[in-house]
């Protein structure tokens, strides 16, 4: 490693162990082999490159998405994902600590161009593309035009049952 240090300040060639290197050539090799590790490491911690779709697989049975409201606790957040017509449609579905359920597109109408969706940080999502962060309680008041897209659903019992037409109406976000 020490080498590559001093490499990186000699201008000319030079002789290490002997040996004539090049350091421009050196130089461009490190550089290239950082800039590959970073694209790789930066690629593989975004789902949304990653190629995989982010949240559970989920598909509608008699043209209706169901899940069990039990299964989300207070302040939690599962987030979904509808593959139809070559799209991956994310939406998630949300308890907030008072209890009351709530559901929105994994999308904003200012950010959803970058595909970046929002993430969970505690009792808020937050947008993972300008940060803006909203308490489940508050789901439905936004910051410009970055808030979640609400999702039409509806509670029956224990079960969220959510209109497999309301998920593809939202595609276009996708």
């Amino acid at each position: 490693m020490v080498y590559y240090i001093n490499i990186l300040h000699m201008r000319k060639s030079t002789r290490i162990k002997g040996e004539i290197t090049n350091v421009r050539a050196l130089n461009k090799i490190l550089f290239t082999s950082i800039i590959t590790a970073s694209a790789f490491l930066l690629m593989a911690a975004m789902p949304a490159c990653s190629g995989k779709p982010k949240g559970e697989p989920i598909a509608p049975k008699d043209g209706v998405f169901s899940i069990d409201a039990k299964s989300i606790g207070a302040g939690d957040v599962r987030f979904f994902s509808y593959s139809s017509g070559g799209k991956d449609i994310v939406f998630f579905v949300a308890r907030s600590d008072t209890g009351v359920i709530k559901a929105a597109f994994d999308a904003c109408v200012t950010c959803y161009p970058n595909k970046k969706g929002y993430r969970q940080e505690g009792d808020s999502v937050v947008c993972i593309f300008c940060g803006n962060r909203f308490r489940l309680e508050e789901l439905n008041k936004g910051i410009g035009n970055c808030i979640p897209i609400a999702l039409n659903f509806r509670l029956t019992g224990d079960t969220v049952l959510i209109d497999q037409t309301e998920v593809m109406a939202g595609s276009s976000w996708f």
